[in-house]
């Protein structure tokens, strides 16, 4: 993955702070309201590093981004805009700071919105209600979180699996932080992801997306205490040429009441096979099975009930899946 100004890839998330015994924090029966100072402000974004990424099928999980700005607060979430979903990728409503009210006329504090949105604890992934949060789930509760579920669809899968470690309050601080997990807190004018969701741009295309971060997390885009977007571009350099006509090349056996088919001879970066019953002219009517990346497939079971069998194969694109001649 080739980044402006530097050059790495980000393949697995790096804790850049030591772990610190934790003091776990009992909260409040009612949620504190702050209704002063800078912490009325919403955040603001300065700048971002890096503002691009470029690579061949960019980009998969585990980007970094450093974010500079003003008025970041410790209960915060990044929000990632791209054109099909918004991630947020949350804190856990076990920070002290998420227990604050955030202005005068909100009604619920952070820790009671995910509570209630991420129910029982507001760290439960829900890809049915919630597709687009990424939770930072209690290991150890009060000491050890992660970020390690994303949705995809309607199913978790695995994300982020480095820790994410409660801080204890250090005088006069009174509020708990955590650091680590795929995005934290550093100061009021810095956070870091690192860790970020997969950003799959088409080939040869450049995707933007927005980047922000809210201090009242949970509420996506609305209320008053979101920052301002930032763009940054995500380019997929690998190309996608659609394959030529693959030639005489593929070779149907009978085995049984199987038919196996080899097409050795071919290139293409995968292969779709074709198939028609009794008229080869609607060979282009049905494909089978997922496109295949080997050179062979045993089509079982098919010669007892159907008599006469066509077959074709075309090589597909590696991006966009289309099929060549």
């Amino acid at each position: 993955m080739r980044e402006s100004a530097i050059v790495h890839r980000a393949l697995m998330c790096t804790v850049l702070a030591s772990s610190m015994n934790a003091t776990v924090y009992a909260g409040t029966d009612t949620p504190r309201d702050q209704t002063s100072g800078a912490f009325d402000m919403p955040p603001t974004i300065d700048f971002v590093s890096p503002m691009s990424y470029t690579d061949d099928g960019c980009c998969d999980a585990g980007w970094r981004l450093l974010i500079m700005g003003s008025d970041f607060r410790r209960c915060f979430s990044v929000l990632i805009t791209t054109p099909d979903l918004l991630y947020e990728i949350l804190p856990t409503p076990d920070v002290a700071d998420c227990d604050l009210r955030r202005g005068t006329a909100s009604l619920e504090s952070p820790r009671e919105r995910l509570i209630q949105q991420l129910p029982p604890d507001g760290m439960t992934i829900s890809c049915t209600t919630n597709e687009g949060f990424i939770p930072l789930r209690p290991i150890a509760p009060g000491y050890e979180y992660k970020h390690d579920l994303i949705c995809e669809g309607s199913a978790s899968v695995p994300f982020c699996t480095v820790s994410a470690v409660m801080q204890p309050a250090l005088p006069p601080e009174v509020n708990y932080v955590t650091t680590g997990g795929a995005a934290y807190w550093v100061s009021e004018s810095e956070i870091r992801v690192l860790f970020g969701p997969p950003i799959r741009a088409a080939c040869g295309k450049t995707l933007t997306v927005d980047v922000s971060i809210s201090n009242d997390p949970g509420r996506g885009r609305t209320g008053s205490f979101f920052s301002n977007r930032v763009k940054v571009d995500f380019t997929n350099t690998l190309p996608d040429p659609v394959p030529p006509d693959q030639g005489n090349v593929l070779r149907a056996v009978r085995q049984g009441d199987h038919v196996r088919l080899d097409f050795s001879g071919a290139a293409a970066p995968s292969w779709r096979i074709l198939r028609a019953e009794n008229d080869r002219t609607s060979l282009s009517a049905r494909a089978l099975m997922p496109d295949l990346t080997t050179t062979s497939f045993m089509d079982w079971a098919v010669i007892a009930w159907r008599p006469q069998l066509y077959y074709s194969v075309r090589g597909v694109s590696p991006c966009s899946g289309d099929a060549g001649p």
